[in-house]
């Protein structure tokens, strides 16, 4: 892909620069305001492959207009790679809010808080239900005011649980961290209530090894761990465990489609668990939007954020829990048990997505410089 920085007095300025040098189908990158007007960074896009992305946008929309973001509806857009100069999605959105907020000349700071959202991993149409709700905002503040709303958004609900315990099953992919945040969450309740209060079920009959891990890390917590086969022992089980506050069960990583995994969702349904999607970081948004509509049906309490210690942004994690109504409970920073993992916190993951948005914007300045990118005036 060839890129280039293109500099213009005002964003329409910048834009026709980026059709005459890049062409029509020219990729809007990144977009920020400087002393001397707009600065966009764009990427000219054989056709071909611009074509095969536009073939594949209408079933992403399908997708996004079946789930919609909690409490505000927004129009579902283009991936990020089909939004072209041509169609004129993210100038014509960017300009739209600027005229609704009344300042023309503050559409460079508009566009810059549109490509600071963008770079926070948010999915297309959270980004645009969060720019809607801060048009009317000062120009100068779009960012900060978007960033609020999307903490009001997200619901978190994990306090109750290390409060009061229960019966609970975390669910998840195979490789999430499952079984580690089952630990990590059965260390810190035994410490607060004591390690009679906690026992651990492996209902994992698929994964070798499976039992031996649960095993290992119920000795190191000083509580007791079984092994169930089929819903019967699974009750029994849970019968004989009832004078416990808290029990853990930890499942398989079964793909979709699968037959054992309608077996297994049959088998925690009748168990009446409580619910927990381990959804991780540092996997692609596309996977995480298959697993969270896989496991709807079990009526999920809540969903746990995994390996942020191995992500590049929180961005897809929190759009698939506010697509899908789901409540943040906890976050794991790690493989330490049982230090890495945390509360969840809107305020808190608002604040570490635009520190790894930073993060990201500084390695992305840092490669345009080393590869030398050229600079359009």
């Amino acid at each position: 892909m060839k890129t280039r920085r293109i500099q213009g007095t005002d964003i329409q300025a910048a834009l026709r620069e980026v059709r005459r040098s890049l062409g029509a189908d020219a990729v809007i990158m990144s977009t920020r305001e400087t002393a001397e007007g707009i600065e966009i960074v764009a990427a000219a896009t054989p056709r071909d492959a611009l074509a095969g992305t536009r073939r594949r946008a209408p079933a992403a929309t399908a997708a996004k207009a079946a789930a919609p973001v909690q409490e505000s509806a927004a129009p579902p857009v283009q991936p990020p790679a089909a939004r072209t100069v041509r169609s004129g999605g993210f100038a014509t959105l960017v300009a739209g809010i600027a005229r609704r907020a009344g300042a023309g000349s503050g559409t460079g700071a508009v566009a810059g808080a549109a490509a600071e959202l963008e770079r926070l991993g948010l999915s297309g149409d959270v980004r645009d239900a969060l720019l809607a709700e801060a048009s009317g905002a000062d120009p100068q503040r779009v960012f900060d005011t978007a960033c609020a709303a999307l903490a009001a958004r997200i619901r978190v609900e994990g306090a109750a649980l290390m409060r009061s315990g229960g019966r609970v099953a975390v669910l998840g992919g195979t490789g999430v961290g499952k079984t580690t945040t089952i630990a990590k969450l059965a260390a810190h309740f035994a410490r607060r209530h004591g390690a009679q209060q906690v026992a651990l079920i492996n209902a994992d009959q698929y994964r070798i090894g499976a039992s031996d891990q649960l095993r290992r890390f119920a000795r190191l917590i000083g509580v007791p761990a079984y092994d169930v086969h089929g819903a019967d022992e699974l009750a029994a089980t849970l019968a004989k465990l009832r004078a416990r506050r808290l029990v853990l069960v930890d499942t398989a990583g079964i793909a979709h489609g699968d037959v054992r995994f309608a077996e297994q969702s049959a088998l925690l349904g009748q168990a009446g668990l409580e619910c927990y999607l381990a959804l991780s970081l540092n996997t692609q948004s596309a996977v995480l939007a298959r697993s969270v509509r896989a496991y709807c049906a079990l009526a999920l309490r809540g969903c746990i954020l995994t390996k942020e210690d191995e992500a590049l942004s929180l961005g897809a994690g929190l759009s698939m829990a506010l697509r899908h109504a789901l409540p943040v409970s906890f976050v794991t920073t790690g493989p330490g048990i049982p230090a890495d993992i945390r509360l969840a916190d809107a305020a808190t993951l608002v604040a570490r997505a635009r520190m790894f948005a930073r993060r990201a914007r500084d390695e992305e300045a840092a490669g345009q410089a080393a590869a030398g990118v050229e600079v359009a005036r």
